[in-house]
């Protein structure tokens, strides 16, 4: 089964939180690479990543 990353009702093109975090041009990359990206790990990861703390678990 292929995946339409390219369709505005993709899971990857979806508006998610992590649009505040990162700029347009990575929203777009990381969807082209993994259309099935768990964002919402992804926005934790980055928190912690800003928060200055390392997170063994989130890896």
């Amino acid at each position: 089964m292929r995946i339409d990353t390219n369709s505005p009702d993709s899971h990857a093109r979806r508006s998610h939180p992590i649009d505040q975090l990162i700029s347009p041009a990575l929203r777009s990359r990381l969807a082209d690479l993994d259309p099935l990206l768990n964002l919402d790990r992804v926005v934790r990861m980055i928190n912690v990543e800003r928060a200055g703390r390392r997170s063994h678990s989130a890896v």
